[in-house]
């Protein structure tokens, strides 16, 4: 009985021990396999970088010197400020920037901006002389003026050079027929059909060359950083020797570095309406005088009683072109009055900051950006 017991204590404790003895042997494997476990469920796949927080795009800002400057941008969007100016990321494409007030000249450029990421650059000729200004500013006479926004300024110009242009061409052809004529009269017409043709000509190069140092000297921005992030300009500022400086060489040219457009315009379009009649007034000398040398070799070759008229004919031709000599005479003294006066008035003219333009209360733009285009509403208040 007793063995019969201790067999049966032993076996009843047999499972008490298994359990202890699986308890210790494979507690720590499972514990080990469950933080395996838990470290591949946080672990990123293999190849996979690290998620990072997305980012908008950088913003960029516009910097002048001086400071405190109003900007106009136009293109794909109109945008109003005044600089340092962040710009909203739908100012992407080609923008013509027009600044002003503060104490600067009206300068006018274009600019392309990327999309963010990459620094805007400009597309307008930088100060100084260079091929590409040499020919933007052998265009039609006026149309450079007009391609920067300086419309009242290149209209004279445009006009002055077709008046040339239209007259030169009617002289050309007068002298031509003239040369197909037979006779000594015909080559006296042909010779004074000519002169008039040059004269003509001489004023249309004049414009030609005067709207061509006039855009050579039109303010211009100097971009002194440009990066995906900022872009700094330098804006001519408003000096007295410079405006005269510039009058004295284009007449009007200081008063519209000045920031007086109207005032400009009307100087220029002074001295070249002068230009004008006095080439006109030439052309009527040279006519007068072919009426002379025709009624002369009429007189020449007439009978006594035909003779006297054509010679009194002679005497009044004389007369006018006296006076077509003195309207001639008068017109260059006026060029040169009308010059002298435009000094003066860039003496004297306030250079002071104009007004800055003001942006319109409501405004509406469709801004075409990366992503697509899209509709914005402005109100200011």
């Amino acid at each position: 009985m007793t063995r019969v017991g201790s067999v049966l204590d032993r076996l009843a404790g047999r499972p008490y021990r298994l359990v202890a003895m699986t308890r210790h042997r494979f507690l720590p494997s499972l514990g080990f396999a469950a933080l395996l476990l838990a470290a591949a469920a946080g672990a990123q796949p293999l190849g996979e970088a690290p998620s990072a927080t997305p980012s908008g795009p950088p913003i960029l800002t516009v910097l002048s010197n001086p400071p405190n400057v109003s900007l106009s941008l136009s293109g794909p969007a109109e945008v109003y400020g005044r600089t340092p100016m962040d710009l909203p990321s739908s100012v992407v494409g080609r923008f013509s920037v027009l600044a002003e007030g503060g104490g600067v000249a009206k300068t006018q450029g274009v600019f392309a901006f990327n999309a963010r990421g990459a620094a805007p650059y400009c597309l307008s000729e930088p100060p100084g002389m260079s091929a590409g200004l040499l020919i933007r500013s052998l265009n039609y006479p006026g149309v450079p003026a007009m391609t920067v926004k300086r419309s009242l300024r290149g209209a004279p110009m445009t006009v002055a050079e077709t008046g040339a242009i239209v007259e030169a061409l009617r002289a050309h052809l007068r002298y031509r027929d003239r040369l197909d004529e037979p006779g000594t009269l015909s080559g006296v017409r042909a010779i004074e059909e000519r002169r008039v043709r040059n004269a003509w000509i001489i004023y249309g190069a004049s414009v030609w060359g005067v709207s061509a140092i006039d855009y050579w000297i039109r303010p211009r921005f100097t971009v002194q950083e440009a990066t995906p992030t900022r872009l700094s300009l330098v804006i001519p500022t408003l000096d007295r020797q410079e405006v005269v400086t510039r009058s004295l060489i284009i007449p009007g040219a200081g008063q519209e570095f000045a920031n007086h457009s109207t005032r400009g315009a009307l100087w220029l379009a002074g001295v070249l309406a002068a230009g004008a009649g006095y080439t006109a007034a030439e052309a009527s000398v040279h006519h007068k005088r072919a009426d002379i040398a025709y009624n002369q070799i009429l007189a020449d070759s007439s009978g006594p009683g035909d003779q006297l008229r054509y010679l009194r004919e002679i005497e009044v031709l004389r007369s006018d072109v006296k006076s077509a000599q003195d309207l001639r005479r008068g017109f260059a003294y006026g060029a040169l009055a009308i010059y002298a006066a435009n000094i003066v008035d860039a003496l004297v003219l306030s250079i002071g900051p104009p007004a800055a333009k003001t942006p319109p209360r409501v405004s509406a733009t469709f801004p075409i950006g990366p992503g697509g285009a899209g509709f914005a509403l402005t109100y200011r208040y």
